[in-house]
């Protein structure tokens, strides 16, 4: 027996809605596939050289941007570039940003990292008046001040428990608001896969030659371990750039602040770290001043409702 009942049709507000879950979903699937990769590296530079594992990271995530490549018709029309000096100077910025997180990943407990690099939109405010030329108030800069006060928390200078290396994740999340900055230019004349292709062979290429120096041969796990952290990486920055098409920057950008639960549960599973409530209470300031932050964004009209059409 045969249903003819018509299909339901959804209204404009519904089908919004469901657009809007669905970036909800790929960005905590973004955030998910990050923080293995994150731990995937602090597992393997017990082993291997961080700078190896910056190579492979870049060079394995050409699969996942292959695939995304041979899926567009436009593929040639998709890399045009109009400005290879803009990606040069984003592909050094982010490729020093990685290097430095790379090593506070095999220096420092998952959660601490993680919770530091959540400085990174506190410095994008910061540096965006001198930099962009953007206004920023009072309220903003207020809560840049408190922003950081939180990673002050976190690092604790002046104590027993400070560490040094933890200006490592620190400096990384300065080079990477420097590299988002340049991208927020970049993105109007480049698409975003442009912008992952040519930072990925940028990564591939500067790094290749440090595996003439210390070469360890990765185990056969190992290389599952290896091959796989550059794919989900790949991935990774595939299922962010459709959180942001899906759905407004204000509803799903406070998503990536579920990072520092995967980093707690991973650090705890894998590696028995066990944070202090210090660094909870530090995240907590510092995501409290990045939401303010976005907030203020949103209100202002700064923040795009989705990004450019490839």
């Amino acid at each position: 027996m045969t249903d003819d009942k018509p299909s339901p049709v959804l209204s404009a507000a519904e089908t919004e809605d469901r657009t809007v879950a669905a970036g909800a979903l790929f960005m905590l699937a973004a955030i998910l596939a990050f923080s293995v990769m994150d731990a995937t590296i602090k597992w393997l530079a017990v082993t291997y050289p961080v700078m190896h594992i910056v190579f492979f990271r870049n060079f394995f995530a050409f699969i996942p941007i292959g695939l995304m490549l041979a899926a567009r018709r436009d593929r040639l029309a998709a890399l045009r570039t109009r400005n290879w000096k803009g990606h040069l100077v984003r592909a050094v910025l982010g490729l020093t940003s990685m290097i430095l997180f790379f090593n506070a990943f095999a220096l420092m407990p998952l959660a601490e990292v993680v919770a530091i690099a959540f400085s990174a939109p506190l410095f994008i405010t910061a540096l965006s008046m001198p930099l962009l030329g953007e206004r920023v108030g009072p309220r903003r800069w207020s809560a840049v001040v408190v922003g950081f006060v939180g990673v002050l928390v976190i690092l604790r200078p002046g104590t027993e428990l400070f560490q040094p290396v933890a200006f490592l994740p620190l400096t990384a999340s300065l080079f990477l608001a420097l590299a988002m900055l340049q991208v927020r230019l970049l993105t109007r004349t480049e698409t975003n896969i442009a912008l992952m292709t040519y930072m990925t062979l940028a990564g591939t290429l500067a790094t290749a030659p440090f595996l003439l120096s210390g070469w360890v041969q990765p185990a056969g796990f190992d290389w599952v371990l290896i091959v796989g952290m550059g794919i989900i990486g790949g991935t990774a920055q595939y299922l962010l750039t459709q959180a942001f098409r899906k759905a407004p920057a204000s509803l799903i950008a406070p998503l990536e602040y579920s990072g520092i639960l995967w980093a707690g549960m991973l650090g705890y599973w894998l590696f028995g770290e066990v944070p202090d409530r210090w660094v909870f209470v530090g995240s907590a300031i510092v995501i409290a001043s990045g939401l303010y932050i976005l907030h203020r964004e949103t209100r202002l009209g700064r923040l795009r409702q989705k990004p450019r059409t490839e």
